[in-house]
């Protein structure tokens, strides 16, 4: 029997479903993905294993992506991805405390999206 091979996980949080779904069929066979509609679904999953990307929806409602962030980087240096429509990235990007590895507007391009992401993965 062949070994399994091991794939990276990558924790996708947004609250619009078709984004979650979108991402879920383009990163399909490249990665074990995990899907959190909220902040709080996004920190659950978080408690029990970090995954080896997060892509985070910044605005949220309830726990935003900037507070679920600051929750992770109290125990993780995984990368992490911004997904927003509001146009912020300097703020973000900036920000010591945050460490995000990169800011991207929505609507984006999925293309681009998975090229970006395989960077981390490899």
């Amino acid at each position: 029997m062949e070994a399994m091979k091991y794939q990276k996980t990558v924790l996708v949080v947004d609250d619009d479903e078709n984004i979650l779904n979108l991402l879920e069929i383009c990163l399909s066979g490249t990665c074990i993905i995990k899907k959190a509609k909220n902040g709080k679904e996004a920190l659950k999953i978080l408690n029990e294993k970090t995954p080896d990307l997060v892509l985070l929806d910044l605005m949220m409602p309830n726990i935003s992506g900037k507070d679920v962030c600051k929750e992770l980087r109290k125990k993780s240096d995984v990368p992490i991805i911004f997904l927003s429509a509001k146009d912020q990235r300097d703020e973000f990007i900036r920000d010591p405390v945050l460490r995000i590895s990169e800011y991207i507007s929505k609507p984006f391009d999925p293309v681009d999206l998975v090229h970006r992401i395989s960077g981390y993965l490899n």
